[in-house]
């Protein structure tokens, strides 16, 4: 499953869920703004936008990168 980190008013983590839904793959969305444990491993892993896609823990990446890895996994 995909864990979608992101924060309201984002345009590309709209899109990031979108793709999601529009290829039926289920996903976990974080909002990065109301959870301390997602600032806390932004903050050591260097992130500083959102969206931020993992898939079981690894990094994906953001909008353009997850949906690069969408189209070649799930299309």
């Amino acid at each position: 499953m995909l864990t979608v980190y992101g924060a309201k008013n984002c345009h590309w983590c709209d899109k990031v869920k979108s793709l999601c839904l529009d290829n039926d793959i289920p996903y976990n969305y974080i909002d990065v703004q109301e959870s301390d444990e997602a600032m806390t491993m932004f903050r050591d892993r260097g992130l500083r936008s959102v969206p931020q896609v993992f898939l079981s823990g690894t990094h994906i990446g953001g909008y353009a990168e997850t949906k690069q890895y969408i189209e070649e996994n799930y299309q």
